[in-house]
């Protein structure tokens, strides 16, 4: 039916960006960190979600942050074990804000603060 080929096609095009991007996300992998980091400029759709998920089941000692910048935000979803508390900490004096469950959050942190949330976050992570 059209309403069907119309679905169907909407699907395409979300699998193929989908794809695309885990493709690229299993590419940045630095296995010697524990830490999987992946950001991404995607004004129209958000897979931070899907990805991280997706990232988490097949890394799952890893801590997964997945950042899609929008305008001036990061908007991010983490996954890991107890990483909540981590979060919480890691905002401390960064123009931001998050929470979540226990092993899945959300956060959403200005572009200029970005660099600074991960660099607290990895600390946070250490101690």
């Amino acid at each position: 039916t059209p309403a069907g080929k119309f679905i169907y096609r909407k699907y395409n095009r979300f699998k193929k960006l989908f794809e695309s991007l885990l493709e690229d996300a299993r590419g940045s992998i630095d296995k010697n960190s524990a830490i999987i980091f992946f950001k991404y400029d995607e004004d129209k759709y958000s897979m931070t979600k899907d990805l991280a998920g997706q990232l988490m089941h097949e890394n799952p000692k890893k801590v997964i942050i997945i950042g899609r910048k929008k305008e001036n935000d990061f908007r991010m979803s983490l996954r890991g074990k107890n990483i909540r508390p981590v979060l919480e900490k890691a905002l401390k004096g960064i123009d931001g804000y998050g929470g979540g469950h226990m092993n899945a959050c959300g956060a959403n942190v200005k572009v200029w603060d970005l660099e600074k949330f991960i660099e607290n976050f990895k600390k946070e992570l250490n101690n």
